[in-house]
């Protein structure tokens, strides 16, 4: 480890001219906010790098989709290369699925700060100061989501700061034991941390998250190693960010108590006037089918969160209505209701049972939309579906709930 301080930025994963959705309904308002995002929150990865005085920044991949890439999303990197060159930050950067450098049009020169990899092979890039070695960045790019092999970034010299830099998967059982102060990963859009505390691995995850599904922090890793000493802080970059909560409705819920519960949540989690935050409601009956709520109460939540402007930065974008559990001992009862939740259990076991749906649908517009939604949905959002086909089920065998208020 290098007795000098070494201080840099690990980001990776800006895929711009990928604009956020996952929403129903985008209203009209928002639509630049979503499409700029992406582009915000790279930005403010340059502008955290120069605030923090780093060394360098290293870039782990899938920053922008070079082959098909606009005129100005081309542009917009350059800038955001150009600013670092002037405050004399170096850049290294290996490409992932979407940004091979080999790939980076002739006639656009890249910054003189900037030092990419090629593909499939490890290359070293070595940090001075002074005239003084300080740092070592070995990296290696990548066309496709592949393997990378701990070993080829191995090293024995202690006596400079040795850093691994590539874009995708690596067995993490490996990683201590490479001689590797620091192993910076692009790849996954979710923060992590892999293998042992003293391997110091992470994937930074991308700073700006995509689609309602991706809730918590988006951000870069701010290192500084000096002394065999290692500290990583994550700095929060994303321009907008998504939440969802789960609130329970009783009987003797009312709307007006609801509305003070959403408020509340909102003001808890208030970032200020320069980051949007987007919310996912999630309404849990605490009986399966007993809604405290009727349609047109509900419809008019729906209308009135989505379009309330009193907090312009904070905006509802989604409310579903879900069953809560279904009571243990349904489940094995030795009647059709318990037949039917066992049935219900068995499909929510297979992967694929969804398709078996297919057959149940009336032919009509709908079909294909539902169809193309089943097959698009997460195993997660499948799990939800045999949860709500579970209980419409047991609703309309205990006769709680009517055919036509269910069809609905």
């Amino acid at each position: 480890m290098a007795l000098e301080r070494v201080r840099f930025l690990h980001t990776s994963d800006w895929h711009l001219e990928e604009p956020l959705g996952g929403i129903f309904e985008v209203p009209s308002e928002l639509r630049d906010d979503l499409m700029e995002a992406p582009y915000q929150a790279a930005e403010r990865v340059v502008e955290s790098a120069i605030r923090e005085a780093v060394d360098f920044v290293l870039l782990a991949g899938d920053i922008l989709p070079i082959e098909s890439a606009s005129p100005y999303t081309l542009e917009f990197v350059l800038q955001q290369f150009e600013k670092l060159h002037e405050q004399g930050i170096q850049v290294y950067w290996v490409g992932g699925g979407e940004d091979d450098p080999d790939l980076w049009p002739a006639q656009l020169s890249l910054s003189k700060n900037v030092h990419t990899f090629p593909v499939g092979m490890v290359d070293t890039y070595r940090f001075d100061r002074d005239g003084e070695p300080i740092a070592e960045i070995v990296g290696q790019s990548a066309r496709r989501q592949t393997k990378l092999l701990a070993s080829d970034f191995s090293g024995s010299n202690d006596q400079i700061t040795r850093i691994a830099l590539g874009h995708g998967g690596i067995d993490p059982k490996l990683l201590d034991s490479q001689g590797v102060d620091y192993w910076a990963f692009g790849g996954k859009h979710i923060y992590e941390r892999l293998g042992r505390k003293s391997a110091n691995a992470f994937y930074c995850g991308s700073p700006q998250g995509r689609s309602p599904a991706e809730v918590g922090r988006f951000s870069c890793n701010l290192v500084e190693l000096k002394y065999g000493d290692v500290e990583v802080r994550r700095i929060d970059v994303a321009a907008v960010h998504w939440y969802q909560e789960r609130l329970h409705l009783s009987p003797a819920t009312e709307l007006r108590q609801l509305e003070t519960e959403v408020l509340e949540q909102m003001r808890q989690n208030s970032l200020g006037d320069e980051t949007l935050a987007l919310w996912t409601w999630d309404l849990v009956r605490d009986e399966p089918w007993a809604t405290p709520l009727g349609p047109a109460e509900l419809q008019r939540l729906m209308h009135t969160w989505r379009t309330d402007k009193s907090r312009s930065r904070q905006r509802t974008v989604g409310i579903n209505l879900l069953s809560g559990e279904i009571p243990a001992g349904e489940w094995d009862e030795d009647s059709i209701l318990g037949d039917f939740l066992r049935v219900v259990r068995d499909l929510q076991q297979q992967p694929e049972a969804h398709r078996q749906l297919e057959t149940y649908l009336p032919d009509s517009s709908l079909k294909e939309i539902v169809l193309a939604e089943l097959k698009g949905a997460s195993p997660e959002l499948h799990q939800q579906m045999w949860h709500e086909v579970a209980a419409l089920g047991a609703g309309l065998l205990r006769g709680d709930v009517s055919l036509d208020p269910a069809t609905s």
